[in-house]
């Protein structure tokens, strides 16, 4: 997913909304994109192939209205990211 979103403020803010009105919290930018939705397959397509194949019976639906999220990582490799990404944004402001 990196790359391809998450780069403006309000992607990644749309990356912490859903569909149904929840929001997942989440203080990593790269964390957040790494776990927005469209990186996954539907689950509902997954409910319908496995219930298809009679795998399984489903019995209720369950919308997530609150999803937090947390990434322990090593200062040294945090410094390392930041710089990175303060060459990229320069590299954009400038062209």
């Amino acid at each position: 997913m990196h790359g391809r979103t998450g780069n403006t403020r309000s992607e990644r803010e749309g990356l912490l909304r859903n569909a149904w009105g929840g929001i997942a919290i989440c203080d990593d930018r790269r964390l957040a994109v790494e776990e927005a939705a469209g990186a996954y397959k539907s689950a509902a397509q997954v409910v319908e192939d496995l219930a298809g194949h009679d795998l399984i019976r489903p019995l209720a639906a369950m919308k997530p209205l609150v999803t937090y999220k947390k990434v322990e990582i090593d200062h040294a490799e945090a410094k390392r990211d930041k710089g990175r990404e303060r060459r990229l944004e320069r590299r954009q402001r400038h062209g």
